[in-house]
């Protein structure tokens, strides 16, 4: 539970907190895929189901970019496809195994540079 936890808390710090932040306090993805990787399988699907959750409020903020605002989203996934939390979740690993410098960004921040990659705008 501590992995669910400490995911959920993190989750609910704004990515836009301030500048001078010790930035140790946030969730960087090369830490987030170690405590998945250790972490028991009820804290497993947790995280799957949170990494689920944060790509749907991503898509919901990919499409008033799109509709609301007449501006390229930010990926464009092919029709209305769902992705569940297990592919997002590989493909954060791909995203730091390709690009190691994402592995000290924020999660949230290296999935939504995976989705743009591998759903790019064109």
């Amino acid at each position: 539970m501590k992995l669910a936890s400490l995911i959920f808390a993190v989750c609910l710090i704004p990515i836009t907190a301030h500048a001078d932040q010790d930035a140790k306090t946030l969730l960087d993805a090369k830490t987030f895929l170690k405590l998945y990787d250790t972490a028991s399988p009820a804290d497993r699907k947790l995280t799957v189901n949170i990494l689920a959750a944060t790509q749907s409020g991503m898509a919901l903020v990919n499409s008033f970019v799109k509709i609301a605002r007449k501006e390229t989203p930010i990926y464009c996934p092919p029709g209305k496809m769902s992705l569940t939390g297990e592919q997002l979740l590989d493909m954060i690993r791909k995203q730091v195994k390709d690009h190691p410098v994402d592995g000290t960004m924020l999660y949230q921040l290296v999935m939504l540079n995976a989705l743009r990659d591998v759903f790019p705008c064109e």
